[in-house]
Order: C-alpha cells, then sequence, then structure tokens
C-alpha cells in the first residue's frame, strides 16, 4: 500500500484534512495555523497531488483508495479525530469516515463533489449536465496532451469564467501537472458506490459548508448530502464560491474552528 505525504502542526485531538483536485496539502496551511495551538493537525496529498505518489495501479482510483492512504495517520490518533475535506477531498473525506467511523468524533464538509449521489436522485440529475460536459471536455484535452485547455475549462467552471488567466503563474505550474489526473478522480466521484442511504446511517456530527455562488451541481449534492445525514448544520456562506476555503480562508477557517472547539 502506498503512504501518503503529510504536513502536520500542534498538539492535541486530531484533525485529518483532505485538499481539493488541482491542489494539494498546503491549501490548509491556514487552518493548521488557527486550530494548531490546541489540535494536532495533519493535511494529506492525495495520489499524484504534492508528495504522493501517482495511482500506478491498472484499476480504476476510487475514494476507497484515497481514504486508505490515510490508515498510517488515523492509526497514530486516538478515536476523537475529526475529518474535514474540500470538494475532491471532501468526498475522500466522507468515504474515510465511512470505512473507519471508529476513528472519528465529527465531521466537516465543504461543497464535496460527490457527484455519484446525484445519479440517485432523479429530480437532480439535470443539474450533473454542465459538470459531465466540462470533465468529458478537460478530459479530451488531456488526451490531445494540450493541458492549458484542460486546466483552463477546469478551472474556470469551479471558480468563474476567467479564473485561469487570472491564476499566477507558480500556481498554474502544479494545476498543469495535476490536471493529467482528471479521468481518475472524475471516475472516482461519478462511480462511488456509497448511497444516499448509506450517508443517512453515517451518526457523525458534520458541518456541511456550501457557497451562495457555487455552481449547480454543487448546490445539488449539498441538497441531497443536507437531506440525508442525521446530525448535520448546513452553513451557506455569502458571496462565497465552490473554492471558498482558498478565496475566503479567514472565513471558512473561522467557521471550522467554531464547530471543531464547540465538540468538547
Amino acid at each position: 500500500m502506498s503512504s501518503a505525504f503529510y504536513r502536520e502542526q500542534g498538539q492535541g485531538p486530531g484533525v485529518v484534512c483532505f485538499h481539493s483536485n488541482c491542489s494539494n496539502s498546503s491549501q490548509w496551511r491556514g487552518l493548521m495555523d488557527s486550530l494548531g495551538a490546541g489540535y494536532r493537525v495533519c493535511a494529506l496529498d492525495s495520489y499524484g497531488a504534492g508528495k504522493t505518489m501517482p495511482w500506478d495501479s491498472p484499476r480504476n482510483l476510487t475514494l476507497a483508495d484515497e481514504a486508505a492512504l490515510a490508515d498510517a495517520v488515523l492509526d497514530q490518533m486516538g478515536n476523537d479525530t475529526v475529518v474535514v475535506g474540500h470538494s475532491y477531498g471532501g468526498a475522500v473525506a466522507l468515504k474515510t469516515a465511512v470505512m473507519r467511523p471508529d476513528k472519528f468524533k465529527a465531521m466537516v464538509l465543504y461543497e464535496p463533489t460527490l457527484f455519484a449521489v446525484l445519479k440517485q436522485v432523479e429530480a437532480e440529475q439535470t443539474n450533473m449536465d454542465a459538470v459531465v460536459e466540462v470533465t468529458d471536455r478537460a478530459k479530451l484535452a488531456v488526451l490531445s496532451a494540450d493541458m492549458d485547455t484542460a486546466a483552463r475549462v477546469f478551472i474556470d467552471y469551479w471558480s468563474g469564467a476567467g479564473a485561469w488567466d487570472a491564476t499566477p503563474a507558480h500556481y498554474k505550474k502544479g494545476i498543469l501537472l495535476s490536471i493529467k489526473d482528471i479521468a481518475k478522480w472524475s471516475h472516482a466521484l461519478f462511480n462511488e458506490p456509497l448511497l444516499v442511504s448509506d450517508i443517512a446511517r453515517i451518526t457523525l456530527p458534520t458541518l456541511y459548508l456550501f457557497g451562495s455562488d457555487t455552481t449547480p451541481a454543487a448546490q445539488a449534492v449539498a441538497r441531497v448530502m443536507c437531506a440525508a445525514l442525521p446530525h448535520v448544520q448546513c452553513v451557506q456562506l455569502s458571496g462565497v464560491g465552490h473554492m471558498g476555503p482558498m478565496t475566503h480562508a479567514d472565513l471558512v477557517n473561522t467557521e471550522i474552528k467554531q464547530f471543531v472547539s464547540q465538540l468538547g
């Protein structure tokens, strides 16, 4: 089994963080600084991100594979850990909590892109159309070795038109390296076998954060998840989009810190 690179800060009850696509564990530095005085915060790099090795099996990558990367970290922690995830990392966080419920006391999700749940709810299925189209266009660009177009299609969908052109060059470099894995991410997200009925059996206290300015697909996932999770606090952040943990880090981290601190 591969092991994940992770960065660690602080002492105390555990907090394990999973990042979004085209990102890495460094996206959680602000949260680590915020929680580090009273918590042991570990942020992991997913397969092919940051310093973790790429997925090299001929078998399709799954969320269970991504979740298993956290095993070594979780084995070091007590049973009062909080799992945090954003976007793809939110889906991984959810899967991790399902696979190892004994390790967690709570969960924080920021717009998990678990599109498989929309396929199970007829009223929400049309909200997948745009994200499927964007994903397919980006995958075709990758197959043509046109990483710039793939990144533009992907980033502009999730962050707004013109976002890719406005991205600083030093960030673009990492995104261009990461976007090649979009077929692996999308397969994991669209084909995850977790059922809405499985989610309804999750007993962990959950903070579900989403932005008012996010995509229809992310809003649809929020509706399904907030209706299904039995112990969930759903918070919509005004004027914030899908990339809130990075574009509005102080606001998002404050919400997370407040939730975690109230757990006792």
